[in-house]
């Protein structure tokens, strides 16, 4: 049997075994609690912070009902001459919309009608039941245009992902398209020939919400476009409503294969004039990815701009050598004119 010593030092292991165990209940339950703190605290101050963002910075333009979701648009329309083509501006994969066209948009208004707009799911417009196709795209984008009474010709303007989107409306409406102005853009080839690309890779859509929802992903995503201050009102914008408006972001990105196979099944626009212009300033490539040098890269990159030229059989090559991607920030002028341009060979 054993000793009286030993039931002692039973029972006092006994008890320093319990007290270890409700200590560590204790400090469970406070994290929790600390916890469960934060996420109402985040959840609060997303609340306000979405709710402020909308006050601050409410939607600029107008909106045009497709019958089961609303697109947000910027029209301009002054004193021109009638007959003139209606310039559209067709956006990248950019959470901010139409924003990045606001000067180009601008300076075009005072020699032709415009708009701008943000496609569905984006910066202030509606997600609304159609799928992320380019097919979709173009519906929805002709849809608008007949919405808001802009007659064709229309000359098409499109940065970065657009050149894999607009190719669809192109084919689909090429009586309706006087001009293409193709602004630093995707090349549907662009992962085949250069593999070493970053791919996107994004947490399940359920993440992206919670993080959302409680103020985490707004510290984490801050957009700063080129040639602005971290305090432009652009960027501001930006930043702040994608917290609530980040699903139809979400879905673009995840649709970019099925973009560049649709914009592969457009192999040419006949006769309507294009201008292509590619962001070459000469420090644009000097941090490649891994496995690929910067003469490389600079290499593939021209050959693919310089592809797309053979979409038309009225095409022209312009480089902008003091520009990076957003061509229309860096050097807005050189959008304006080639807009310019193909008016004049109207």
């Amino acid at each position: 049997m054993p000793n009286t010593g030993q039931k002692q030092q039973r029972s006092a292991s006994n008890i320093m075994l319990n007290s270890f165990i409700n200590w560590t209940k204790r400090i469970f339950k406070i994290a929790i609690l600390l916890v469960a703190a934060l996420i109402s605290i985040g959840f609060l101050y997303e609340s306000y912070m979405r709710s402020k963002i909308r006050a601050d910075f409410p939607p600029p333009g107008e909106f045009a009902d497709l019958g089961s979701h609303r697109l947000h648009y910027v029209k301009i329309n002054l004193e021109v001459e009638p007959g003139s083509p209606t310039v559209v501006f067709e956006s990248g994969l950019d959470q901010g919309g139409h924003l990045p066209w606001r000067l180009v948009q601008q300076a075009v208004s005072e020699f032709a009608p415009t708009i701008s707009y943000d496609r569905a799911g984006i910066l202030y417009s509606e997600r609304g039941p159609n799928p992320k196709t380019a097919s979709d795209v173009a519906n929805e984008l002709h849809e608008l245009l007949e919405a808001t009474r802009l007659n064709p010709p229309y000359i098409l303007v499109g940065h970065s992902l657009a050149g894999v989107l607009l190719p669809t409306f192109v084919n689909r409406y090429p009586d309706e398209v006087a001009g293409v102005v193709l602004v630093d853009v995707s090349h549907p080839d662009q992962r085949r020939e250069i593999p070493q690309l970053p791919v996107t890779r994004l947490p399940p859509a359920p993440i992206i919400q919670f993080l959302f929802r409680v103020g985490i992903g707004r510290q984490l995503l801050q957009v700063q476009y080129a040639s602005t201050e971290p305090n432009d009102p652009m960027n501001l914008a930006t930043n702040g409503i994608l917290a609530s408006n980040w699903r139809g972001m979400l879905e673009e990105t995840l649709a970019v294969e099925d973009f560049f196979d649709a914009a592969r099944s457009v192999d040419s626009f006949g006769e309507i004039p294009l201008t292509v212009i590619s962001g070459t300033e000469s420090t644009r490539f000097d941090s490649p990815p891994p496995d690929i040098s910067s003469e490389r890269l600079t290499s593939a990159f021209m050959s693919l701009q310089e592809d797309l030229l053979n979409l038309s059989s009225r095409s022209k090559w312009v480089f902008a050598e003091n520009s990076y991607h957003y061509v229309q920030l860096d050097e807005p002028d050189l959008v304006v004119n080639a807009i310019r341009e193909i008016m004049e060979e109207m």
